[in-house]
C-alpha cells in the first residue's frame, strides 16, 4: 500500500498514533489531545512530524526542513514488516517510474520538485482541450489544497525542451 492507503487502514482499525502513545506514556503532546474527542488519538496523517514549517508566523507558506531537524519517534509500535524489507521497498519506490494509461513513462518522474515547498510534482494529462497536453503540478498543493502551497505547474513539453536545450548547450 501507499502512505494514503496505510493511513486509511490505521484510522479504520483504530490504531493509536505515536503522539497519542507518547502522551499516555510521558505526557508529551498534551496540547494536541486536551479537550479533544477520543477519535483524535487515531487521526493518522501522511506527513511525518516536523518535516516542514512555515516561513514565519505571518505566512502560511510551507518550507521543507533538512532531515537533521525532523522528529523521529521510533519503536512506538510493533513493526508491520522487518527493517530489511522496509528499506528494500524504499529503494524501489525511489527508483520507480509509473506508466501512464497510454503506456508511456514520464522521463522526469520523481525528479521534478516544487520550487517553493520542495515536494515532488505529479504528472498529469489535460484532455479537456482540443489538443491534450501533459504537465507537472505541485503534489503538495494537489493533496492539501489552497493555503498550503500554490498551484506550481509546468507543461511537460516546455520542461522537456528546456532540459534538452541545456544538455545541448
Amino acid at each position: 500500500y501507499g502512505s494514503a492507503k496505510i493511513t486509511k487502514v490505521l484510522r479504520e482499525e483504530k490504531v493509536p498514533t505515536a503522539s497519542w502513545l507518547n502522551f499516555t506514556r510521558y505526557g508529551t503532546f498534551a496540547h494536541i489531545f486536551e479537550g479533544k474527542p477520543d477519535s483524535k488519538r487515531y487521526e493518522w496523517t501522511i506527513s511525518v512530524h516536523n518535516r516542514q514549517s512555515t516561513v514565519s508566523f505571518k505566512s502560511k507558506k510551507k518550507v521543507r526542513k533538512p532531515e537533521s531537524e525532523w522528529f523521529r519517534v521510533e519503536n512506538t509500535h510493533e513493526p508491520i514488516i522487518d527493517k530489511e524489507v522496509f528499506y528494500r521497498v524504499q529503494e524501489q519506490i525511489k527508483s520507480r517510474r509509473r506508466q501512464t494509461k497510454e503506456k508511456a513513462t514520464p522521463i522526469f518522474a520523481g525528479l521534478v520538485k516544487c520550487a517553493d515547498c520542495g515536494w515532488s510534482m505529479r504528472f498529469a494529462t489535460n484532455k479537456a482541450n482540443k489538443t491534450p497536453y501533459s504537465y507537472y503540478a505541485c503534489s503538495y498543493y494537489g493533496q492539501f489544497g489552497k493555503g498550503t502551497c500554490s498551484m506550481h505547474y509546468i507543461r511537460y513539453d516546455v520542461l522537456y525542451q528546456a532540459v534538452l536545450e541545456r544538455l545541448q548547450y
